[in-house]
């Protein structure tokens, strides 16, 4: 994995072979950065995070607690993504997501509400 020397970084952060960060991002506990992920720079990737395999989070995107950016899924700069939320695999996400949505296709469009009742409390 290659994380910038001005990555910050809280503790849980798994980060799998071949996954990059780029500058000035701020991941919060507990992610996982899957294989051949790619996080752009000054994102911010809040607690709890998934990033699938081979997905690119392009510069200055806010991934909100608990999301899930599915495998090849792009999201393009300057958007934010839900608290809640889930990325479908080779989703294309051009707008904003709102919490607890589940968006699939290229563009992503709405798919579903993701209305399960989680106990975050670890």
């Amino acid at each position: 994995a290659f994380i910038d020397k001005s990555v910050k970084y809280k503790a849980g952060l798994l980060a799998m072979p071949h996954s990059v960060v780029n500058k000035n991002t701020i991941i919060g506990s507990n992610c996982f950065l899957n294989v051949n992920s790619v996080i752009d720079h000054e994102c911010i990737i809040e607690d709890g995070v998934h990033v699938m395999g081979s997905a690119y989070i392009a510069g200055r995107v806010k991934i909100k607690k608990y999301s899930s950016v599915g495998a090849n899924a792009t999201v393009l700069p300057d958007l934010t993504i839900g608290k809640n939320c889930i990325v479908g695999a080779a989703a294309v996400v051009t707008k904003n997501i709102p919490d607890n949505t589940v968006v699939v296709g290229n563009p992503a469009r709405f798919l579903k509400k993701n209305n399960k009742k989680y106990n975050f409390k670890l």
